[in-house]
């Protein structure tokens, strides 16, 4: 039997888009839908095959979309969570985001040519497999440092000015 692993990160942005992390001011994060004082925003890392059995579907028949961070290698036809699955998702409304090709983490990467591999290369598969480009980025295990800024920030910069 399968077991149901699914991680779920929830984040509450409240007041007039206002949020504060750590130590960090607060910043306004744009309007909401409708003016909305506030909004969940569920989502979930590494494309396990329980997302696509059970988290879609249990978002689907309530009417909630999620933002899915996949990580390339995560992606194989042998098991449900294939590319047919994540173009369906994107379908349905669900995001897709980038989240490396083999989910290392970043700051553990010392070559520069290896870290944007794992950054511009899984966006760029996501692309290729879903005609979408991805808009947004998880950092696995959390680990972020300059130099992954600078490598995630230049991508979404690159993604932006494509059309």
């Amino acid at each position: 039997m399968m077991r149901w692993f699914v991680h779920i990160g929830v984040w509450l942005l409240a007041v007039g888009g206002t949020c504060a992390y750590g130590n960090r001011p607060y910043v306004e994060v744009a309007r909401f839908r409708g003016d909305a004082s506030g909004a969940v925003s569920l989502t979930f890392d590494d494309a396990f095959p329980s997302q696509i059995e059970k988290a879609i579907p249990i978002l689907d028949a309530k009417g909630l979309h999620a933002t899915f961070f996949v990580h390339t290698e995560n992606v194989k036809e042998t098991w449900a969570s294939t590319w047919g699955a994540w173009r369906a998702a994107a379908a349905s409304g669900h995001e897709v985001g980038s989240h490396t090709k083999t989910h290392p983490n970043l700051t553990h990467v010392r070559s520069a040519r290896q870290l944007r591999s794992e950054i511009a290369g899984s966006a760029d598969i996501i692309e290729q497999q879903l005609g979408t480009r991805p808009i947004s980025f998880a950092y696995p295990f959390s680990g972020v440092n300059d130099a992954v800024r600078r490598q995630v920030l230049e991508r979404l910069a690159e993604l932006s000015t494509m059309n």
